[in-house]
């Protein structure tokens, strides 16, 4: 038996599930720009006939209306693992390509301004003296050319401590900036879960939730897992960085010499946390690989300076026919610095004077300006430098570039899933909008049909 009321109540429940409909397109429209906001889609399901039937009556009508189920967001899971992890990858190349690039920055070669010139300077420097031995501009400008070099290697050494500093504190705001956002996510895990319990919408949260999620696994890698609850862990190497509503806090701190992230509240001393990945990784290679070993190169190129123009000087003797003395002191770029400051001091000939005699051979003078054709001579070693961080620049940048396409892919293909597409939406909105006014039309034959029924109904002969 079908009431005369039922044509009412499915039109009713159509209209209510077709304004959801109208406001939900409207809600995806709104945030078409929205970083972080995933597409929703109203979920609607049939209200059929009384499954269970009654003893002295059938049920006529073909089913009741319409009723909205839920709203469900657009996301597909393995892409978003997928995008987790190459975002972290991406994020670690790029923390290591941007400190290379920072340290071949401190090599301006070739040019005017680079060491490579101020040795050659030094060379010729040496040249100049072995041409005349005993011209006191000669040696003066030989000692300025020395002096050029050293504040070349000591303002180099400097500012590659600079950029170290730099790395050093990068890390401990990446570390403190992870702390609030994992504290947060917990938070927002608390309220997803009450929201659910609850029967309140949570979409919202869920795409803050995730926003937040993938900022961490860039900072610091981690596998992010959904619990039954729904709340999301994040675990680094096994252990939890975020669990349902509770999140372990970070520090930098040092073990065995080296600069580590450790768990704040996880024993004393701190455990270091099992960094992998993120820029985290990057950091921590520049800080402990990458600078110590650029900063031991260009010490070597140091140390080579002073060793062969030392050794060179105390072979030779100078104007006063004394035994040369050491023209540079230091074994570092940091620390080396001229130690010979009277030009008659620079050991240019090789032959002691005889009777008293003033030497102008200028035979020693001439083997220091050939230090440069050496096999192990501090040109060599400095190009080895050079071009050794050049090909590693050039390694790190193809490699960011790589990871860059693939990301751009994977973020095409969310985007794709999850994103608001707006022809798509004009098009629910025009199909929510027709199918709200033609429920409209029929409540209003409806109601049409019941005027009749109850107003005219024994009105003839009257």
């Amino acid at each position: 038996m079908t009431g005369t009321w039922d044509g009412i109540n499915i039109a009713l429940s159509a209209l209510n599930a077709q304004k959801r409909g109208l406001d939900l397109t409207g809600q995806n429209i709104a945030n078409a720009n929205t970083v972080g906001y995933t597409r929703q889609k109203l979920n609607l399901e049939t209200l059929g006939a009384p499954a269970r039937p009654s003893i002295w009556a059938s049920y006529q009508s073909p089913g009741t209306g319409v009723n909205v189920t839920g709203i469900d967001r657009l996301r597909d899971a393995l892409l978003e693992t997928r995008a987790q992890g190459r975002h972290a990858q991406l994020s670690d190349s790029t923390a290591v390509s941007s400190v290379l690039n920072e340290i071949e920055q401190q090599f301006p070669e070739p040019g005017q301004n680079g060491l490579q010139t101020t040795l050659n300077q030094l060379w010729s420097g040496f040249g100049d003296v072995a041409n005349n031995p005993g011209s006191p501009a000669a040696r003066v400008q030989l000692l300025q050319r020395g002096q050029v070099v050293t504040d070349w290697l000591n303002t180099s050494a400097t500012n590659l401590d600079t950029v170290a500093r730099e790395q050093a504190d990068q890390l401990t705001k990446l570390v403190s900036s992870v702390n609030s956002m994992t504290s947060e996510l917990a938070d927002l895990n608390y309220a997803i879960v009450n929201g659910v319990v609850g029967g309140l919408p949570v979409n919202d949260l869920l795409d803050r939730r995730d926003v937040l999620a993938m900022k961490i696994s860039e900072a610091v890698g981690g596998t992010i897992s959904t619990t039954d609850d729904g709340s999301i862990s994040i675990a680094i190497y096994g252990s939890n960085l975020v669990n349902r509503n509770q999140a372990e806090p970070l520090q930098v701190g040092l073990s065995g010499g080296q600069t580590v992230i450790q768990w704040t509240n996880k024993g004393t001393p701190p455990p270091t946390v099992g960094i992998s990945t993120g820029t985290a990784n990057g950091l921590l290679s520049a800080i402990n690989t990458i600078m110590p070993a650029w900063q031991a190169k260009l010490d070597a190129v140091a140390a080579a300076v002073a060793a062969k123009v030392n050794t060179q000087q105390a072979a030779g003797y100078d104007l006063d026919g004394n035994a040369g003395a050491a023209m540079f002191s230091g074994v570092t770029a940091r620390t080396i610095t001229m130690t010979l400051t009277d030009p008659r001091q620079v050991a240019a000939s090789a032959y002691a004077p005889v009777g008293g005699s003033v030497s102008l051979d200028g035979s020693n003078a001439d083997a220091m300006s050939n230090t440069a054709m050496l096999a192990d001579s501090p040109d060599v070693l400095y190009q080895n430098l050079v071009n050794g961080l050049g090909v590693v620049v050039q390694a790190a940048t193809q490699g960011v570039s790589s990871l860059n396409s693939v990301v751009s892919n994977i973020d095409a293909q969310r985007e794709s899933n999850s994103g608001v597409n707006l022809d798509e939406e004009m098009t629910n909105l025009l199909s929510y909008q027709r199918a709200y006014e033609a429920a409209g039309r029929m409540m209003s034959a409806v109601d049409s049909a019941l005027d009749t029924l109850i107003n005219r109904t024994g009105m003839v002969g009257r």
